[in-house]
Formats: C-alpha cells, sequence, structure tokens
C-alpha cells in the first residue's frame, strides 16, 4: 500500500491542484480525481455528513492509488484526529485554529509518544495492516503525516505567525 504523503507536495514548487469534497463519497472518487490529475484529496467532516467509515473506505482507495488525502475534522478534538489518521488519512485539516496553544494540542494528538499524545493504534489502515516493530512504525506515522490548520476567526489572524512557527 502506497503512503501518498503531502510532504513531496508541500516541497514542490508551482500550483498544486485537489478536490475538497462535501458532498460525494463514491468509493472510487479517489481515482477520480487522480484520473482528472488532482494532485490531492480533502474530505470535508466539518460541513457534511461523512463518517469515520466513509472517510475508511476512501482513504483505502487513496492510499492504494497514492492520491494524498486529508480529512478536515469537524472538531479540535484528540479522538477525531487519531481517529482520522488511523482510519488512513495522510493529513488532518483542523477549522477554527485560532492559538498557538490550539496548534500545540493538535500536534501533540497527531504525534505518537514520545514527541506526542497519540494513542498507539497499529496494524491499521494508516500502516497498511502490515506487523512490524512499534518504534518503527511509529516513527514512520509521525514522519509522514500532515497537519494543516485553517486560521478563520479575528483572534487567529493576531496569532497567525505564532500558529505558523508551531514545531510539527
Amino acid at each position: 500500500m502506497r503512503n501518498g504523503s503531502f510532504r513531496p507536495l508541500l516541497d514542490r514548487t508551482g500550483p498544486r491542484f485537489g478536490l475538497f469534497s462535501m458532498e460525494f463519497a463514491t468509493p472510487g472518487l479517489p481515482l477520480i480525481v487522480q484520473a482528472a490529475g488532482a494532485d490531492f484529496l480533502v474530505l470535508d467532516m466539518e460541513h457534511s455528513g461523512f463518517t469515520f467509515e466513509t472517510v475508511k473506505t476512501l482513504a483505502l482507495v487513496a492510499r492504494g492509488a497514492g492520491l494524498p488525502m486529508a480529512v478536515r475534522i469537524a472538531h479540535q478534538h484528540p479522538n477525531e484526529v487519531s481517529r482520522a489518521l488511523d482510519v488512513g488519512a495522510v493529513a488532518i485539516m483542523a477549522p477554527l485554529v485560532s492559538t498557538p496553544e490550539q496548534a500545540r494540542s493538535l500536534v501533540a494528538w497527531a504525534t505518537y509518544p514520545p514527541a506526542g499524545e497519540r494513542g498507539i493504534g497499529l496494524n491499521l489502515p494508516h500502516d497498511g495492516y502490515a506487523p512490524g516493530p512499534v518504534k518503527s512504525k511509529t516513527d514512520t506515522a509521525n514522519a509522514n503525516r500532515t497537519l494543516i490548520v485553517q486560521i478563520e476567526t479575528g483572534a487567529g489572524v493576531q496569532h497567525a505567525d505564532e500558529i505558523a512557527a508551531t514545531p510539527g
């Protein structure tokens, strides 16, 4: 199972194109997006009826195709972050990030110990259901995940530089 990491997209110069989906979630969507020439897919759980089961189905197809897929979580909560990553998202998009403390919490929730607080869940979609040493798997997961924050409030604008400077 290929990873489909966002990291190469972030390192590349020039425009990147993707689909932000709020209504359309057929299992073939990642393949359709890829065939159309898009670089990534974002599934929006904040403004849709998408469940984690929907995310898991599409994440497995996206990973198999090597298409990076982000999940826009509905709430800033450790369970939403870890579940989205566990079911196969390679990136989390968090809405309404207004403070550097919120950004630091998101990083901690998305990062396995000892650097973070993410609960250990292995042999799941995020690691291709593959066996292996725990440390190797958690190090790989930490290195491959991407966090995207959305600054959507006045407080977020005031703290934008501090939020952007948050490690991780």
